[in-house]
């Protein structure tokens, strides 16, 4: 299944399945296996070294599922670092291609005042790689829904594409882009490397 198919999947049939157990669900394992695949698949060569995850939630459904994109030299994790994501609209068929944060390493840390951390650090992200700028338009995204994850992707975008579903995109952001943008953000002034991961977290 191509990516134009896998997003339209996913919009079409989340809402419903929300109303279901998460356990051993289709959508769910379609979520986390094939997802995954076609965006790594839309990648191509360029996908090498690179990991490719996806998930509904855990335990229950989550009001955001996500595709995501890690370069393991910056971050293995949606907790940690950043990286290049998915994220689908709760309740619209809208998915957004976002360079994003990871807001729960920055919530433990910083607690009631996460969400300003993370548009503070999401400014600062815009200001290394305003190249991009052309190519990555949407320097904000809403996803309908008020649950505490969502609010935090929200305010840890940095740029993207915002893609209402008469124009999903089939080819995503190639590794060069994906490198550089990375390359870019890492050797700010304001990075140092987390003991014990690979993961580079921007600090102030």
């Amino acid at each position: 299944m191509g990516l134009r198919e896998t997003l339209t999947q996913i919009l079409s049939e989340y809402s419903t399945a929300k109303t279901a157990l998460l356990g051993g669900h289709p959508l769910a394992q379609f979520i986390r296996g094939q997802a995954a695949v076609a965006v790594a698949d839309a990648l191509g060569s360029e996908a090498d070294g690179l990991i490719v995850q996806a998930s509904p939630g855990q335990g229950n459904w989550a009001a955001v599922p996500w595709i995501s994109i890690f370069d393991p030299a910056i971050t293995t994790s949606a907790t940690r670092g950043y990286y290049v994501v998915y994220l689908f609209h709760a309740t619209k068929k809208i998915v957004h291609l976002s360079l994003n944060q990871g807001t729960t390493a920055i919530r433990e840390e910083f607690g009631a005042r996460a969400r300003g951390v993370l548009i503070d650090r999401a400014e600062f992200m815009r200001k290394r790689v305003s190249e991009f700028q052309k190519t990555l338009p949407a320097v904000s995204i809403e996803l309908g829904s008020d649950a505490r994850l969502p609010g935090d992707y929200a305010a840890g975008h940095a740029m993207g594409v915002t893609y209402p579903s008469t124009r999903y995109q089939t080819k995503i952001p190639c590794r060069r882009t994906f490198a550089m943008l990375s390359t870019h953000i890492a050797h700010g002034p304001f990075v140092v490397v987390s003991k014990g991961t690979p993961s580079r977290n921007l600090i102030y």
